[in-house]
Parts: structure tokens; C-alpha cells; sequence
């Protein structure tokens, strides 16, 4: 999935349509487990300059470390855990 469909996804989130938002919820539901993914997040995503990309892109990482945590290796903990210190001060997300 290219970045622009993944920007809708995450825009989809927050649709009125219910259909839409379901949709999009499912769609990163799936990708939560794709553990390259999460990683890329904080250098991504979360860096969008639409503030509600960067914001649902914050929200989507941090549930993804809660859930998914343990199953990361070390190396990737320790990725997550670097990239949560570096975005805690981020007082825009």
C-alpha cells in the first residue's frame, strides 16, 4: 500500500460514514501486526504535516506497542521504545 492510501486510511478513521471508518479500522487492525510497519511509524506518519494524519498516526502507534509489545524482538523494543522518548516531547501530537 502506497503512503497516499495509507494517509486516506488513517483520514478514513475519523469519517462520518460508518462504512468508511469500519473499513479503515479493520485495515490497520491487519496492520498492526506487520512489525515494519509500526517501526516506520515514528519517522513517517507520524511526521505528516496534516495534523490529524500525525495525530491518528501517534494514537494507532502507541496502541500498537500496548498490544503488540512482546511480540517485537529486543532490537525492535528497544527501536519503540527509542522512538517513544524522542515523540513524548512532540506537544503537537
Amino acid at each position: 500500500m502506497d503512503t497516499s492510501s495509507l494517509r486516506s486510511v488513517f483520514l478514513d478513521t475519523l469519517s462520518p460514514d460508518n462504512t468508511k471508518r469500519t473499513t479503515a479500522s479493520d485495515r490497520l487492525l491487519s496492520l498492526q501486526k506487520n512489525h515494519a510497519f509500526i517501526l516506520h511509524l515514528p519517522t513517517s506518519f507520524m511526521q505528516d504535516t496534516d495534523q490529524s494524519v500525525k495525530r491518528i498516526a501517534a494514537l494507532y502507534f502507541k496502541n500498537s506497542i500496548s498490544h503488540e509489545f512482546a511480540s517485537f524482538s529486543p532490537e525492535e523494543q528497544d527501536q519503540l521504545l527509542n522512538a517513544v522518548f524522542i515523540n513524548i516531547s512532540d506537544p503537537s501530537l
